[in-house]
């Protein structure tokens, strides 16, 4: 994932077709990242908001990142390093979207090599 203009890119797993309710695992490039709750299309919970060294800094930086998502343990990764974990029961499946957050500004964010696999 590669941040072109401005902040953050990530990946909706567990969704709903229309992205109503998902976890959200949200990359940005100030080193920032987020693990989000949503329900009925508003966020409820965002249960990890912290930085990572792992994440590279500044637009036109490429990240690989990667959920690993085993029952109601979910694992969060940043170019091969796992940063965070959290527990939740509250979705089980669904579907799995690539993102780009604009938080108000103009946002591009490229995403290539893109890899589901199921456990």
């Amino acid at each position: 994932m590669t941040v072109i203009q401005g902040y953050c890119g990530g990946i909706a797993f567990r969704s709903t077709s229309q992205l109503e309710s998902l976890y959200y695992f949200e990359v940005c490039s100030d080193r920032h990242y987020y693990f989000s709750i949503y329900q009925n299309h508003k966020l409820i919970s965002t249960p990890i908001k912290s930085t990572s060294s792992a994440i590279k800094l500044g637009l036109n930086q490429s990240n690989t990142v990667a959920v690993v998502a085993n029952g109601s343990q979910i694992d969060l990764y940043v170019n091969n390093q796992k940063i965070n974990s959290a527990t939740d029961t509250r979705y089980t499946q669904g579907n799995f979207f690539l993102i780009a957050d604009n938080y108000g500004d103009q946002t591009e964010v490229s995403f290539n090599n893109m890899r589901l696999w199921t456990l």
